[in-house]
């Protein structure tokens, strides 16, 4: 004969009794906290603690604050968009057209350029324009905006050295390059400055995500100057881009002629340093004095 499967007592178990403000434990947790069982005061913690630490809200203000630093102004970017006219004053110790090089004191020349220079450029090119990376370091020493000058064509090149601007020359890299150079410019907050010499150049710098483009009256292959052709280049670059102007700048009359093709900036390099009076020189171009 078989059996019937056993069959669980039919009347309910009684629960455990409780008092005002204790929650029912179940059976096989222990009733008393430790803290109870060695003498300490017990803690309560309620189901809304996290809420009300306010672990979540931390943690948004914390990222949010990271945004608002990873959006931190750009020095050089500021000094463009504040003033109508800008002067960038340029350090080289020589170049190709100067190779015996400029007889100068670099801290003299930096320091004048924190009395009348709204930024100042340092080429950091070694063998050919005598430049270093400490350069740059000293010229931010003056708080002035600094744009460093090179030639770039690596990714690894942008963030040798720490500078509110970079030069990026469209006519030694491919496009795909020029435009991966910009965004990683703009990703780590140094402002590209596209330069240009024709038309084919411009082409390649209107596909980047670039904001400010500049034209040099210097041919870099020939060395020569050609101001004409520059002036018809910065009439055909569109008026949302920033345009600065570079080389040949010798006198106001020519720093008039920049502005009136809507140049925001100038940037002079072998006219000041071969200047007797840096200063006076400078007060010149922005038409403070006798020419």
């Amino acid at each position: 004969m078989i059996k019937a499967p056993h069959q669980p007592h039919s009347e309910e178990p009684e629960l455990p009794t409780t008092t005002p403000g204790h929650s029912i434990h179940s059976f096989d947790e222990p009733t008393s906290s430790p803290q109870e069982v060695s003498g300490a005061p017990a803690v309560s913690v309620s189901s809304s603690s996290s809420h009300q630490v306010g672990v979540g809200d931390v943690l948004d203000e914390i990222v949010d604050n990271k945004r608002a630093e990873l959006k931190k102004s750009n020095a050089f970017r500021d000094m463009l968009d504040s003033r109508d006219l800008s002067i960038i004053c340029e350090l080289k110790r020589k170049s190709p057209t100067v190779p015996d090089g400029f007889n100068v004191d670099v801290d003299d020349v930096f320091s004048d350029y924190a009395k009348v220079a709204d930024a100042i450029s340092v080429v950091t090119d070694k063998q050919y324009f005598g430049g270093n990376y400490e350069l740059v370091t000293q010229a931010r020493k003056t708080g002035l905006p600094v744009l460093r000058k090179d030639f770039i064509i690596d990714p690894l090149q942008v963030a040798e050295v720490a500078t509110d601007a970079l030069l990026l020359i469209a006519r030694i890299v491919p496009e795909e390059q020029l435009q991966n150079l910009v965004d990683l410019c703009l990703l780590i907050n140094i402002e590209p400055v596209v330069e240009i010499h024709d038309a084919e150049d411009l082409a390649k710098a209107l596909k980047t995500s670039a904001n400010v483009i500049a034209v040099n009256t210097r041919n870099l292959q020939t060395q020569t100057i050609d101001q004409t052709s520059a002036y018809d280049l910065l009439d055909a670059v569109p008026g949302e881009y920033t345009k600065l102007l570079f080389s040949g700048i010798k006198s106001h009359d020519d720093v008039a002629q920049a502005v009136s093709h809507g140049v925001k900036a100038v940037l002079v390099g072998t006219s000041i340093l071969e200047s007797e009076n840096r200063v006076e020189f400078v007060k010149k171009l922005r038409g403070g004095g006798d020419e």
